[in-house]
């Protein structure tokens, strides 16, 4: 389907199911990579991680030509997404070489999500809207593979799918990637409630995920969620009328971190063991 023939909210609402239908696929995807390493060997495995994403930016480099030029290139942004792409690649444990494929993974997320993203932000709304909306989705993966039988939560798959959709954004928007939409936003700056909302949402995502590590195979507690019902209500109380160029980015990261309150409740009223 061809989202820029829906209409505008249709076709963002087609873009955001997509983005998280995404993440599902990923969190399913560890079956094909065993039959991979099987049927191609190990050696395919170690090198994807590292050819994938060259491949990827080759094909984008090709489809994007008439429209991208190095000599107008953000640089500094271009050399800082590739350091974190570099890093990205360095932090899984070198005896699971299959946990890299997730540098691939998420800057193909990444590139779905500014797309997405930039029906309706623009500048560096839509550079920091893109990189906290993709670390959340790959704060979801994991909670996700914790329910899944067959995976586990772990934190430093969280910290590599963060560094990856973050050095994938900072690549597009170096290069200028989707900056040509029409968007009818406001031009007032970000207000206080707004810059608190962001600090508060990344000081209570990390006091979440850090304590759930000791709660693997038992019951996903409560209290660790306190905060997130309380970030949601913030941004109830102060930025559900909001009137700057951020509203729509600040409106899509309170629903997914309001989505995390979900998990508490359906593990233990369906009894799901998490791993």
């Amino acid at each position: 389907m061809d989202a820029d023939r829906l209409p505008g909210s249709a076709a963002v609402l087609v873009l955001y199911t997509g983005c998280v239908l995404t993440v599902l696929g990923f969190v399913n995807l560890f079956p094909l990579y065993q039959h991979i390493n099987e049927t191609l060997g190990g050696t395919f495995i170690a090198l994807a991680p590292f050819l994938l994403p060259v491949l990827l930016l080759a094909v984008l480099w090709r489809g994007f030509s008439g429209k991208m030029s190095l000599a107008a290139a953000n640089w500094p942004l271009l050399v800082a997404g590739l350091a974190l792409c570099l890093l990205a690649l360095s932090v899984p444990d070198p005896n699971f070489s299959v946990k890299r494929i997730h540098l691939f993974q998420y800057l193909l997320l990444s590139l779905l999500i500014r797309y997405t993203m930039s029906r309706r932000l623009r500048k560096s709304a839509l550079l920091i809207s893109s990189i906290l909306f993709g670390s959340l989705l790959g704060v979801h993966d994991e909670f996700l593979q914790g329910l899944h039988p067959q995976r586990t939560y772990g934190l430093r798959d969280m910290l590599v799918n963060s560094l990856s959709v973050t050095g994938g954004s900072l690549l597009w928007h170096g290069l200028g990637l989707f900056t040509n939409h029409r968007q009818e936003v406001s031009s007032a700056p970000l207000s206080r409630a707004a810059v608190i909302f962001l600090v508060l949402h990344l000081v209570t995502v990390i006091a979440l995920v850090i304590p759930l590590v000791f709660y693997r195979n038992n019951v996903m507690p409560l209290w660790p969620f306190v905060p997130v019902a309380g970030i949601v209500f913030f941004w109830c109380c102060h930025l559900s009328d909001d009137t700057s160029a951020w509203r729509h980015g600040l409106l899509v990261l309170n629903l997914v971190v309001a989505a995390f309150l979900v998990y508490p409740f359906a593990t233990n009223a369906f009894e799901i063991p998490f791993h």
